[in-house]
């Protein structure tokens, strides 16, 4: 999920074996914010940084999140 310069709610969510060529394999959020509920964040990845999630210049709160098996290059 690509997200820019809007507000988004995710609830009871599961984002899994999602790819990027770049940042945020499962979610990246860019000057937004971004609310997860009871989300799932399973076995993502991105080449650079943030495997499950990414963000820039954005607000993040996540309540009652798993995150197992993310993976990138440099961190996350």
């Amino acid at each position: 999920i690509y997200q820019s310069r809007n507000d988004l709610l995710l609830t009871d969510e599961v984002l899994a074996s999602n790819t990027s060529r770049m940042h945020g394999g499962a979610l990246y959020v860019y000057r937004g914010a971004f609310n997860g509920v009871r989300l799932s964040l399973v076995s993502n990845s991105a080449r650079y940084n943030g495997g499950a999630v990414f963000t820039d210049r954005s607000a993040l709160t996540m309540t009652n999140v798993t995150a197992t098996y993310n993976q990138s290059k440099y961190g996350g």
